[in-house]
Formats: C-alpha cells, sequence, structure tokens
C-alpha cells in the first residue's frame, strides 16, 4: 500500500506503479466450460494453464460434447 506521507525523495508514482501490479496479481479468474465454472478462484497463470489443458485435451480426441472454443475464463466477481 502507498504511504499517505511518503519520506523526502520517494517518488509516490512508483509505489502506486508497485501497488497496481501487486493487486492485479492478486486478482482472481474462473474457467467456464460453456456457461458453467469447472474451476475457481484462480490466479490468471493458473485459469490459461487449465484452460490450454482443457482444449489440448479436447484436441487430442477425448470425447466430449464441448468444443476447445466452449472454454473460457472470466473475472471471478
Amino acid at each position: 500500500m502507498v504511504a499517505a506521507h511518503p519520506t523526502p525523495g520517494f517518488n509516490n508514482n512508483v509505489g502506486l506503479d508497485i501497488y497496481t501490479v501487486v493487486m492485479v496479481e492478486q486478482m482472481s479468474y474462473d474457467v467456464y466450460l460453456d456457461n458453467e465454472i469447472v474451476f475457481s478462484v484462480l490466479t490468471k497463470k493458473q485459469a490459461e494453464e487449465k484452460r490450454d489443458q482443457m482444449q489440448q485435451m479436447i484436441m487430442a480426441g477425448l470425447k466430449t460434447d464441448y468444443t476447445a472454443e466452449q472454454i473460457s475464463i472470466k473475472y471471478h466477481s
């Protein structure tokens, strides 16, 4: 968190940038198959890995009623 009264010489914008990067990394995402959540409250990287794994399984011939395009990532709200 950015200090309300930074020490002399401290660039408050740098602190805000670091805080923003940390908060973005902590945002949660869900992986959807069609319109149903199959994995919830993941980091963006984890969600992307799950999506990629599921898409690869479908493209490799796993029998399913779904297509790789039906797998999506959405911000967890």
